[in-house]
């Protein structure tokens, strides 16, 4: 079962959100709350990490984030432990001012009072997970992941959090809002069924997150991964003719019950992570077939080994005008990758120099890896005239 939300990527999610918290934080007016769907492994809570960074930039002030997943939830979690209260002890306990300014008279009435009803109430201890201004500061986000996992007690109490922004007795500190996401019912991720409608309504707006492999190139540079990872997403991520793009396998769902090695912006990451690991070819291949399944592995691998088996890059380096070209695009990127990864600023307009004779088109991608490695070389007139041109 699909979902009608509009279609967006990461950043166009993140520009929305943004401007939706700045709108509650200065305005003084709790919106509505915005809802995340989207497949597994396209970076919904990397999205509302990156919000905090850029809210925090923007106001110039601390914004706290709590990142609940409510599948992990079970009904008491929500509600917090009862305890007994006795309305006698707590008119006893009343602080040391009020306490003095009554007198025997009408400590005598307030307990005639209380002896017309119950003289005990159960109350509830306040969850640790909920916002609390001493603790988690003024201003923030309370995140709740996974809504549609969680079991039906749960989404109810975390229905009232998103409509009426308070949990039983419990009420979100003005400076909080809520964002709430999950998978949707197509993606095979363990969610069944369909939201209620009249649930549904109660959202300032749904979101469907697609992804995006030029934007999961540029996270992935800003939080280190390997940059063969970066080039084959910049060669293969996107679909291209009837080739399906490889930065993510299902992103309209539908995935096959049988697989669970899945190729997303989740699991590319796990691939760096197995290159850092220095095993043997043959190990190195299995582990990552293990990561991004048989199909996306066996086409990384080709590249990685094209990569590896280049010749020297200093030819490429020290010849720019006559070194001979690859004419196979993959080589051709794979060369670009290589040259980004090792020109300096004394011989970056050589290399700048092979990457225009290969292919104009691939001057993106080695200014991106290659600024990305190195952050000085946006003062170097090669790159000053690019951005000129481009």
């Amino acid at each position: 079962m699909s979902i009608n939300a509009s279609k967006v990527s990461p950043s166009q999610a993140s520009e929305m959100l943004l401007a939706h918290a700045i709108s509650q934080l200065s305005g003084g007016k709790r919106h509505k709350p915005v809802y995340l769907w989207g497949t597994y492994g396209v970076g919904k809570s990397s999205i509302v990490k990156q919000l905090i960074t850029k809210l925090i930039a923007h106001l110039d002030k601390p914004v706290g984030l709590l990142d609940v997943r409510l599948s992990q939830f079970d009904a008491v979690d929500t509600r917090g432990i009862p305890y007994i209260r006795d309305q006698r002890d707590a008119l006893d306990t009343v602080g040391n001012d009020e306490i003095a300014g009554m007198s025997d008279e009408v400590k005598r009435a307030a307990y005639q009072l209380l002896s017309a009803g119950p003289s005990k109430t159960t109350e509830w201890s306040t969850p640790s997970w909920l916002p609390n201004v001493a603790r988690d500061g003024e201003f923030g986000i309370l995140f709740l992941d996974e809504i549609q996992l969680a079991c039906q007690s749960v989404k109810n109490a975390g229905y009232q959090l998103l409509n009426e922004f308070r949990l039983g007795d419990y009420i979100l500190p003005a400076g909080w809002f809520v964002i709430a996401a999950s998978n949707r019912p197509n993606d095979g991720a363990g969610v069944s069924g369909r939201m209620d409608a009249a649930v549904s309504t109660r959202f300032k707006y749904h979101l469907d997150v697609m992804p995006s492999a030029a934007e999961t190139t540029d996270y992935f540079q800003d939080i280190g991964v390997r940059p063969e990872v970066i080039a084959f997403l910049k060669f293969r991520g996107e679909a291209a003719g009837d080739q399906a793009g490889l930065i993510h396998e299902f992103p309209n769902g539908g995935t096959a019950k049988d697989k669970v090695a899945i190729a997303t912006p989740r699991t590319w990451e796990s691939v760096s992570d197995i290159l850092d690991d220095g095993l043997p070819v043959d190990l190195e291949h299995i582990a990552i077939e293990g990561a991004i399944g048989a199909g996306a592995a066996g086409e990384f691998v080709a590249f990685l080994r094209t990569m590896r088996n280049l010749p020297d890059i200093g030819m490429f380096l020290s010849d720019p005008n006559n070194v001979p070209l690859p004419n196979e695009i993959t080589t051709q990127y794979a060369v670009t990758a290589a040259l980004a990864a090792r020109v300096t600023a004394d011989n970056l307009g050589n290399g700048v120099t092979v990457v225009s004779r290969i292919n104009n088109e691939l001057l993106e991608v080695f200014w991106l890896l290659a600024t990305r490695r190195d952050p000085d070389l946006k003062a170097s007139p090669e790159y000053v005239a690019h951005k000129a041109t481009y």
